[in-house]
Formats: structure tokens, C-alpha cells, sequence
């Protein structure tokens, strides 16, 4: 009869003789019969303590099992995270695997994890400094040793201004340069930032630059308001200003007669239409404003010089349900106070249906030269003066082709977007005619989008006419185009860079004849849902250099969509 021998698990006692057995075995070079006692405290089935992880750690490392002590380096760092123990091992085993880089990262790591106040924490930072001065190359030296000052000033002028912020935490020396140069520092950009800056760290900011703080950027949707009537006050020299949203409309009015020398100011968020005539009666030097989302309950009541706007844009909130019909911006008080203006862009959004009352008189703004009145519905189109140069009537309603035709007389109409008319308007060919017969051969970009009732004969008469002979951008998506209209673009345009004929009937044969015209300087083409090109023209475009946006149901059915840029 044999006797089976049952080998139990070491009891507590025992594990740790052998854990000491281990040990003693390691320091006399018995590297094996170390690591099978380390191993049978490990099978007893408790958690193993750091101290066993790491002997056993250093074992496998001694017998070159790098892979299995790197293994018990990261069960150090899981189990005993706040310990530099397993940081220090795990960084020391990627060293011998020659993976400096994942040493730096585990060193960084540790220097993250362990507390501040351990003092083996040293151990890590100086295991860090010692790698990277090794994996950088020998000749390397700090450029704000060797270069003058002006020259790494240059440079640093290139960063933004969240990056300067870090890099004033590279070293003693960066940041002594960094806080000594007032002109890093003069452009507060807090759109980096994830959440709103306490307001000490924007007064240090400010401190930095000396007061030399020109340009300011509040992004985020609750700012705090403390820091605009910081940045109003302390800021002297603020000349431009941008605000995404989330102040209200009192805290920019109360903060503008401060901004004496604010020269320009873009706010995103939504503002009353009486904020915006107290801010521009307020702000004597201002030269360009723009306000995205602008909501009125009363007539606008414009006051002040506002002679030195160079340029204003004004776009109204959507339509609310419950706003006020008499909303309005009082376009007619408002014009005849813009004597310099160069650009103006209103865009009214809401209550669709309002006409403007009263005619607008555009013709005493002589050096006016981009002018926008998008979705603006008019009782009488208005009066333009001869500078306009560019001009966008998109979406706008009753423009008289007889009105048109006595008045608009654009000898330097280069750029028009005349669009986004309702189905059940007829297009008004013979105010697009009135527009660019002064200038005839002199336009260089053309949008007709979603002009339906502009038909293919219109297009060919306007094109063998002679009116784009110059036209470099022409967007005629959902309009009849078709291949013979392309093929004639094709043989006419010789300048046309961009082309848009999107949701349109052209079929490949009309692309392949728009990219292979000798000498065509074509360089974008939309094709978004032409439902009669294929993949082959889209692809055969793109290898003759030209840029293809375009999507369009799959071939097969169904309601997949084929997308592609």
C-alpha cells in the first residue's frame, strides 16, 4: 500500500520564514531556490504584502523574467497605489525592457498617486529627472540659456494663452522669464479653460501683463461676472472683447462706459436689442460690434455718436412664441447714424412675417461696402449706394424688380447672395439682371441657393451673356441643373474655383465635363445628394485634384446614405 503525502498550505508562521528564507537566499545569489520560496507564500492564498511583491519582483528580474516582474510591479501599483514602492520597481524593469518612454509615464504616474508629504517620493522625482536627462540628447540645452531674451520672446508670442500658462510650470528659470514679459500676457484668453477661473487667478493674469492687456476672451456658459467688471476696470488698454454667453445683459451695460478704448466687441450669448443701443452709445471708440442673438420687447431707441462704426452686425433670436409683433429694430433711426460704417449685417430671425415699415435709405453711406439684410421683408426695397461691393439679399421678400431696376445702380457689385426664396415666389430675374448689369463681367462669386424658379434657360442666357466671365464662386444648389447647363459652365467659366450644385439633376457626365476642361482652375465641388452621381465620377473628380463634398443614397436602397468628404 502506497501513502499519498498531502502538502498543505504554510501556515502564517511559516509564510513568513519563508518570505525571510527568500530574502536571505537573494542576498547570498541563490536567485532560484529565492523565488520558489517567494511562490509559496504567494500559493497560501492571502494577499501578498508589498514587501514579498517586491522581493519577488527583484527576482525575476535577477533571473531574466523581465515580463513576469513587471507583472508584480503593476500588482504593487493596483494594490498599493499611494506607495512609491511598485512605482520605483515597475519604472526600473521598463528600463531594462528599454521602454524608456513607459518608464517616464509610470514615474509621472507615481508622482500623481503618492502623497506629497511621503519622503520616498523624492526617490521617484529623481529616478524622472535622471531619465529624462538620458533619453535627451547630449547637446541639448535650455534655450532661454543660449538665446536673447528678444528672441525667445518672438517665439513665445506664437503660443496662445493657455499654453503660456503652462509653460510657466516648466522650471524656475521659464517661469521668472515667462512673469517677467508683460506682452505674453496682454491677451486673456480664458476659452481654454474648462470651467470659469477663480477671480484671484484672473487679477494674477492682469498683474502679469502690467495692466498691458489688450485682447479678452470670456468662453463658457457661466462666466463669472466678477471678472468682466475686473478686466472693464483694470484693463486700460482692452481694445478687443469677446463674450460667448451666459452674462446678462445688465452686467455688459454696467461694465461698457469702462471700456474707453474698446475697439472692438463680439457677443454670442443673447442680449436685449436695448443693451445694444446702450453699449454702442457707451463705447466711444468703438469701431466693430457684433451681436449673434439679439431679442427685443420694445422699438430700439438708438442714441450717441455712433459715426465711428466701421462695422456692425446685428442677428435677431429666433422666433420665441409670446414676442411682441411690434418688435423691431428701428432701421430707419439707425442708418442715418452710421455716416463711416463699411460693413453692416443684419439677419432677422424673428417674427417672419412682419414687413419693415417705412423705406430704407442706404444711398448716404458712401463708403459702405458689404451690406447684409437677410430674411428682411420689405414694403420697398431699399435705396443702396454705389459703393456696395458685396451684397447679401438672402431670403428677403418682395425685392421689386422695378425698384431694383431705378435705383440699385452697383458699379462695384463683385459678391451676391440672392437666395432662399419660398416655393410659391416667382424669382425675380430681372432684378438679378438690374444687379449686375452695371458691373456686367465683374462678379466674382454668385449664390442663387434654392432659387427654383430659376430655370436652365435663365442660367444659360446669364452664362453665354457674359455675366460671369469673371465669377470664381457660383453655389446653384436645388436649382435645374442639369448636364447640358454643366457642360456649358464648363466651356464659359474659365476662373471658377468653387462650384456648388448640390440636390441638382447633374449626372456624372456633367462632372467629368466640369474636371477635365483644359486649364480649369476648379479646386471644390459640392455634390451633396445628387441622387444621379456615382461613386466612380466622385472618385474619378478627386483624382484629377479636385475636392468633392457629397452625399447621396445608396445605389442598392433602402435607407442607408452613402457619406463621404
Amino acid at each position: 500500500m502506497s501513502i499519498c503525502t498531502i502538502r498543505l498550505k504554510p501556515t502564517e508562521f511559516e509564510a513568513d520564514e519563508y518570505q525571510r528564507q527568500g530574502q536571505e537566499l537573494y542576498r547570498q545569489g541563490k536567485y532560484h531556490a529565492a523565488l520558489q520560496r517567494f511562490n509559496a507564500v504567494v500559493q497560501e492564498g492571502r494577499k501578498p504584502s508589498l514587501n514579498l511583491l517586491d522581493s519577488r519582483a527583484a527576482t525575476h528580474a535577477k533571473l531574466g523574467d523581465l515580463r513576469a516582474g513587471l507583472r508584480d510591479g503593476r500588482t504593487m501599483i493596483q494594490e498599493y497605489k499611494i506607495n512609491c514602492t511598485g512605482y520605483l520597481r515597475t519604472g526600473q524593469i521598463l528600463r531594462l525592457l528599454g521602454k524608456q518612454d513607459a518608464a517616464l509615464n509610470i514615474y509621472q504616474y507615481g508622482l500623481r498617486n503618492v502623497p506629497s508629504k511621503d519622503p520616498n517620493r523624492e526617490l521617484i522625482q529623481l529616478m524622472y529627472d535622471k531619465l529624462v536627462k538620458q533619453c535627451c540628447p547630449h547637446k541639448s540645452v535650455d534655450p532661454l540659456q543660449v538665446l536673447p531674451a528678444e528672441v525667445n520672446s518672438m517665439v513665445f508670442e506664437y503660443l496662445d494663452f493657455m499654453t503660456i500658462v503652462k509653460l510657466s510650470t516648466v522650471s524656475r528659470s521659464w517661469r521668472s522669464f515667462l512673469h517677467s514679459t508683460p506682452k505674453l500676457w496682454s491677451g486673456l484668453n480664458l476659452s481654454g479653460a474648462k470651467k470659469s477661473p477663480p477671480i484671484g487667478t484672473v487679477l494674477w493674469y492682469i498683474k502679469r501683463s502690467r495692466g498691458s492687456v489688450v485682447n479678452a476672451k470670456l468662453l463658457g456658459n457661466k462666466p463669472d461676472l466678477r471678472i468682466l467688471k475686473c478686466i472693464a476696470t483694470r484693463c486700460k488698454a482692452l481694445a478687443r472683447l469677446e463674450i460667448s454667453g451666459g452674462l446678462t445683459c445688465m452686467s455688459l451695460v454696467d461694465a461698457a462706459p469702462a471700456l474707453t478704448r474698446l475697439q472692438t466687441l463680439h457677443v454670442g450669448g443673447e442680449i436685449s436689442l436695448d443693451a445694444v443701443c446702450q453699449i454702442l452709445s457707451h463705447c466711444s471708440s468703438l469701431e466693430t460690434a457684433k451681436f449673434r442673438s439679439v431679442f427685443a420687447r420694445y422699438p430700439a431707441y438708438w442714441t450717441g455718436d455712433l459715426s465711428r462704426l466701421r462695422s456692425l452686425s446685428i442677428t435677431s433670436r429666433e422666433h420665441i412664441r409670446g414676442n411682441s409683433s411690434s418688435d423691431t429694430l428701428e432701421l430707419t433711426s439707425l442708418v442715418p447714424k452710421l455716416g463711416r460704417i463699411r460693413e453692416l449685417d443684419i439677419k432677422d430671425n424673428n417674427n417672419p412675417d412682419v414687413f419693415t415699415t417705412g423705406m430704407l435709405n442706404f444711398s448716404s453711406l458712401t463708403e459702405l461696402e458689404i451690406l447684409g439684410l437677410a430674411n428682411m421683408h420689405f414694403a420697398w426695397f431699399p435705396r443702396l449706394p454705389q459703393s456696395i461691393q458685396t451684397l447679401n439679399i438672402n431670403g428677403c421678400h418682395n425685392c421689386s424688380s422695378d425698384d431694383i431696376i431705378n435705383y440699385a445702380k452697383l458699379d462695384n457689385l463683385s459678391r451676391l447672395v440672392m437666395g432662399n426664396f419660398e416655393p410659391w415666389q416667382d424669382f425675380p430675374i430681372a432684378a438679378l439682371y438690374a444687379l449686375l448689369e452695371p458691373n456686367k463681367g465683374n462678379l466674382l462669386s454668385l449664390d442663387l441657393t434654392s432659387c427654383t424658379h430659376l430655370s436652365s434657360e435663365d442660367m444659360k442666357h446669364l452664362t453665354n451673356s457674359g455675366y460671369f466671365s469673371r465669377l470664381e464662386e457660383l453655389r446653384i444648389p436645388r436649382t435645374w441643373v442639369d448636364d447640358h447647363l454643366a457642360e456649358l459652365l464648363a466651356a464659359n467659366l474659365s476662373s471658377l474655383i468653387i462650384l456648388d450644385i448640390s440636390e441638382t439633376k447633374v449626372t456624372g457626365i456633367g462632372v467629368k465635363a466640369l474636371v477635365e476642361k483644359p486649364g480649369t482652375k476648379l479646386q471644390k465641388l459640392y455634390l451633396w445628394y445628387c441622387n444621379s452621381v456615382g461613386v466612380d465620377a466622385v472618385e474619378y473628380a478627386r483624382s484629377c485634384g479636385i475636392w468633392v463634398k457629397f452625399a447621396f443614397p445608396d445605389a442598392l436602397g433602402g435607407k442607408k446614405r452613402i457619406w463621404n468628404a
